[in-house]
């Protein structure tokens, strides 16, 4: 029974021993996958604060845990001013609730995504940007966090709206000549037996003029 204790003791503390050993290589290699994400995330900061465009990154469930140095420049504020979800002082009032419902519409489909919002800038005016979100993933396939981009459209939102302002005042215009040339054509067509020639004359003379 002595030689059974001291074998089944010895086979306990070599159990022991391979189990501490497993924990040991365990704790090394979350610690090294740790350490790999960490300089992931700080590569991926580093080459945002290069940009010119806003940037960011979040949380899984959207909270912003980093801006790059363009975000601060713009808007003035610190990082405790805005950080997790207090980026929503800065976006215009009509536009917050629809930044909202995209935000939570890309989460929830797990998809990158992109919308059109307001921004106020440290002067206070706001201006147009064009906000695009991507998912960056764990080697798992599991979302790790997001990143954000906001690119100031300002200039090319004010094109378009000189462009949809000429189409309208354009349209506008037309419409008088046009009516007139369709109402001298369809006047010829209907009294084209009885036209006089100085009437006929006149009714191409005034159509001429429409065009």
């Amino acid at each position: 029974l002595n030689e059974e204790y001291l074998a089944s003791n010895e086979s306990l503390n070599e159990s022991k021993q391979s189990l501490l050993t497993l924990n040991n290589e365990l704790e090394e290699r979350v610690s090294k996958r740790t350490n790999e994400l960490q300089e992931s995330e700080k590569r991926l900061r580093n080459i945002m604060d290069t940009i010119p465009q806003i940037a960011w990154t979040s949380t899984r469930d959207g909270g912003v845990n980093f801006y790059n140095k363009r975000w601060f420049e713009y808007t003035g504020l610190n990082f405790e001013e805005t950080k997790a979800w207090g980026w929503k002082t800065v976006i215009h009032p009509d536009d917050l609730q629809y930044n909202l419902d995209q935000l939570n519409l890309i989460l929830e489909k797990g998809v990158g995504g992109e919308f059109e919002i307001r921004e106020k800038s440290k002067t206070g005016e706001y201006r147009w940007h064009l906000v695009r979100m991507q998912p960056i993933y764990n080697d798992d396939g599991a979302i790790r966090l997001w990143a954000g981009t906001a690119t100031d459209i300002q200039e090319l939102k004010l094109l378009q709206q000189q462009k949809d302002d000429f189409i309208s005042i354009a349209s506008h215009e037309l419409k008088t000549p046009v009516t007139t040339l369709k109402a001298s054509l369809q006047f010829m067509q209907m009294q084209k037996s009885n036209l006089s020639t100085d009437k006929l004359d006149d009714m191409i003379d005034r159509a001429n003029r429409s065009v």
